[in-house]
């Protein structure tokens, strides 16, 4: 017979305010003591029984040797057979090659599979792992996590996403990069081809490789790419307008010492670095006659969108000397206007133009600002451009 017995350790004054602090004290102090011995009236039939009171995790063997993919486990105290729910723990001597059985203290063998059900492969429980398993009536299956420490593999892998692997890992065949941060080289320019050499080799191209080259030198142009000797392919770039229209680079965009990346598409390599802004610089050209437009073909295959012209002194004069240059806007005529004019649009996607004033030019006198003409004969425009 059980008695209990209920204490009250703080008491509320009739006059006084409840509060959470008052309240949480009288809570606190209640205490219960139960005494007396339970008699054969106070259990209720069956309601405890061998499958609710051994399963524990004192049902623990420290070394199960395996023998025929069978872990023979032998736990104190015994189980008195299979109940379902029986909770058992072991450590393994010795690792699986194939399916596994275990053997509860003789009772006969019985399948150990994994969470899902599935059968362990050969390898997949290594000697010395902990395995806790619930047997459910017809087979264990692990409850515990753990992995492979030094498993094989044979065949072909496929990853979609992202995998790590931690420790050591020894692949026997022979593994394609499709985009690994190692596919890297130096990029040789010659007839408009970046010959790029990567260790390991590419076998093959394949879409969605990604190849990062060191340009040895500018291009002049459209260019290819040619990786390990597997042929040419373009070397293109988005329009920038967003419609996912390629085209091919001009003049200037890749520059010496330059690090390129580009994704193969399954036609062309895509370039996904930034590119320099290409850029054109005219050869010097003789000044237009009074009231007339020259226009200089710039190669760049757009309209820039940013444009200078320089004055370049090809004979000293108002003590310029050769290969002195100044921004021809800096000129003035006989009305103190600027002589030159960018013509039109400034440029198209093929030429730069500009229009000279009717009138005679004057520039700054070098070394002491005043304005004076200049002989026309003696003086070049230069164009530089930028898409």
């Amino acid at each position: 017979m059980l008695s209990y017995t209920i204490n009250v350790g703080a008491q509320i004054p009739e006059d006084a305010v409840l509060t959470p602090a008052r309240m949480n004290a009288l809570f606190r102090s209640i205490t219960i003591s139960v005494s007396g011995t339970i008699g054969t009236s106070d259990i209720t039939a069956g309601a405890i029984n061998t499958t609710l009171v051994l399963p524990g995790p004192y049902f623990y063997e420290d070394s199960a040797v395996i023998s025929a993919n069978v872990y023979p486990v032998t736990l104190s105290p015994a189980p008195t057979g299979y109940e379902d729910g029986l909770l058992i723990a072991f450590k393994t001597s010795g690792a699986n090659t194939g399916a596994v059985d275990v053997n509860v203290n003789g009772y006969g063998a019985k399948n150990l599979l994994k969470a899902d059900g599935t059968e362990y492969a050969s390898g997949e429980i290594p000697s010395g792992s902990t395995i806790e398993a619930r047997y459910n009536g017809t087979e264990f299956r692990t409850t515990s996590a753990h992995l492979p420490t030094n498993a094989a593999f044979t065949g072909t892998l496929s990853v979609a996403g992202t995998s790590t692997f931690t420790g050591a890992a020894t692949f026997a065949a022979a593994v394609t990069q499709r985009a690994a941060a190692s596919n890297y080289a130096a990029g040789t320019l010659a007839a408009g081809v970046y010959a790029v050499t990567l260790a390991p080799a590419l076998t093959a191209y394949a879409t969605g490789q990604i190849v990062r080259f060191l340009a040895s030198a500018i291009n002049t142009g459209a260019v290819n790419v040619n990786v390990n000797a597997l042929g040419e392919k373009d070397l293109q770039a988005p329009d920038g307008t967003g419609s996912g229209t390629l085209r091919e680079l001009a003049a200037g965009e890749i520059r010496a010492g330059q690090m390129v990346e580009a994704l193969y598409d399954g036609t062309r390599f895509v370039v996904t670095s930034a590119l320099a802004r290409p850029r054109f610089v005219s050869t010097d050209q003789a000044l237009p006659s009074a009231g007339a437009v020259l226009d200089v073909a710039h190669g760049l295959g757009a309209k820039p969108f940013h444009i200078r012209w320089e004055l370049v002194c090809q004979t000293s004069d108002q003590g310029w000397t050769a290969g002195d240059a100044m921004d021809a806007m800096a000129a003035v005529d006989a009305d103190n206007n600027c002589p030159f004019t960018p013509h039109v649009d400034v440029g198209d996607t093929t030429n730069v133009s500009i229009l000279r004033s009717a009138q005679a030019l004057y520039v700054m006198t070098k070394g002491t600002g005043a304005y004076n003409t200049i002989t026309a004969g003696n003086w070049r425009l230069r164009a530089i451009c930028e898409l």
